[in-house]
């Protein structure tokens, strides 16, 4: 639970790493959402002839100013004595520039849902896209989680440097602080925390962190 704090602490202190994290989850989102609606969750299975009323681009910018671009096409289909429109062109809800292709009037095949009719797709199968967006998808995310632990460590001492600390011997203490006050500025803070980590026999990154808290007790800026 600690290291989990921790993880979640320091993930924001990396953009770049929250970033490739947040697109790899998206993409992974959108590969294995299509590829589980098309082998599990609905069986597109019914053929019907459809109609194309139309097709056409749309561009909308968003708050930041970037174009994004989308294409539609509406076609009209009938099942069963009943009439349906649809804009929904595979299972991903993507929709390539190909479908301006189609124009009005023109007719296509098109596959329902038997247990929605309103329901339809017109390419029913999953691309090669899909696979390939959620296996880079699954790889951003472990890639983002390894560099994380490389940049933000977990320390498994965080949580006890002050128990570690109380139970320094004061003698100890006031011997770092000598170091502290007698050594030239450059070298003190490491001095310091070598001395402490040989007399421990901890690490010094530890080290570093009793130093500091020793420095503040004794009132002197390192």
């Amino acid at each position: 639970m600690r290291y989990l704090k921790h993880y979640m602490k320091t993930l924001f202190k990396t953009p770049f790493v929250l970033a490739f994290l947040i697109l790899g989850i998206a993409l992974s989102f959108i590969g294995i959402k299509a590829c589980y609606y098309y082998y599990y969750f609905v069986d597109y299975s019914i053929p019907v002839m459809a109609t194309v009323i139309e097709s056409y681009e749309t561009t909308t910018t968003n708050s930041g100013g970037r174009r994004n671009t989308s294409y539609v096409v509406k076609y009209t289909y009938n099942f069963e004595g009943n009439t349906y429109q649809s804009k929904r062109y595979k299972h991903s809800h993507d929709t390539s520039r190909d479908i301006l292709q189609y124009h009005s009037g023109d007719t296509l095949e098109a596959f329902i849902n038997p247990d929605d009719p309103s329901d339809a797709v017109i390419i029913n199968e999953f691309t090669w896209t899909n696979v390939l967006a959620g296996i880079l998808g699954i790889i951003l995310i472990f890639t983002s989680l390894i560099i994380h632990s490389k940049l933000s460590p977990y320390d498994k001492t965080e949580g006890n440097i002050e128990d570690l600390f109380n139970t320094i011997p004061n003698e100890l203490k006031l011997q770092v602080i000598s170091i502290l006050n007698n050594i030239s500025v450059e070298h003190k803070f490491f001095e310091s925390a070598s001395f402490l980590t040989s007399r421990l026999k901890i690490d010094i990154h530890t080290a570093k962190k009793l130093v500091k808290i020793i420095a503040k007790e004794g009132g002197i800026n390192i």
